[in-house]
């Protein structure tokens, strides 16, 4: 009987201990940041170093909070005792907040997942910390009042998608970090009037920067190797630049 009531006893700490873990490992919490606004957070790693992503906080399907103004994403921030640091920004966590004006990353966060500004459209400004290597799919597509985009030198692409619809956009700084610009990354930019692209980047995938239309000036280096199809198209290019764009990838363009 001894036995088997340890056993027992035994089997049900496990079982406690394992439920515990998964109930800590993605806890959602919520805290106010420096700047006034409640935000919501995913526990990503519950040991050392200990982790959290800002997240949405969603009911019967709806986003219950939308964060307005300008908001200051935290570098650590505290929910029972334990300190996390803020190292990623969810996927959707900021989608359609119709009411952000700004938004500051902190140099803890490293990753931007997809959509995660999807259509806010009234944010005109976004400081990008230091340490951001992966800016997901459609990260801050339809920010329509989104005016300039400085990338840090730890991004090392920009994903498809990223700025589409960004009507506003008039500059944006691709470091020297970044080899591949997405598919469709900036299809859209009509306020766009000049880009330089660095030394590092390798591909520049399909509608790139389709229908930017005040496009003008874009300086292509010799490292490209690959552009798709319509990268360029409805860009006002000159012949100069349009004719180094053929000889890399002869769709590119739509003459």
């Amino acid at each position: 009987m001894k036995p088997n009531l340890f056993f027992s006893i035994s089997l049900s700490v496990v079982i406690l201990l394992i439920s515990f873990a998964n109930h800590v490992n993605g806890q959602k919490f919520s805290a106010v940041c420096e700047s006034g606004q409640t935000l919501f957070y995913n526990v990503t790693s519950d040991t050392e170093p200990y982790t959290v992503e800002v997240t949405y906080e969603l009911e019967n399907g709806e986003y219950t909070i939308s964060p307005s103004g300008k908001i200051i994403i935290p570098t650590t921030v505290s929910s029972n005792g334990t300190a996390y640091s803020v190292t990623s920004i969810a996927s959707h966590a900021f989608y359609e907040c119709g009411e952000l004006a700004a938004i500051t990353i902190p140099n803890s966060v490293t990753t931007i997942g997809d959509s995660a500004f999807y259509a806010c459209y009234t944010m005109k400004s976004v400081a990008i910390g230091n340490s951001v290597r992966s800016i997901g799919n459609g990260a801050f597509e339809f920010c329509d009042k989104l005016k300039s985009v400085i990338l840090p030198n730890s991004v090392t692409s920009i994903g498809e998608w990223t700025f589409d619809g960004c009507r506003s956009l008039t500059s944006i700084v691709i470091p020297d970090s970044v080899t591949s610009i997405g598919n469709n990354a900036f299809y859209g930019c009509i306020a766009l009037k000049s880009v330089v692209i660095p030394n590092s980047v390798i591909t520049i995938g399909k509608e790139a920067f389709c229908n930017c239309q005040k496009l003008k000036s874009v300086t292509i280096p010799n490292s490209v190797r690959s552009i798709g199809e319509g990268a360029f198209e409805g860009c006002n290019l000159p012949q100069e630049t349009k004719d180094k764009i053929k000889g890399i990838e002869k769709t590119a363009v739509d003459w």
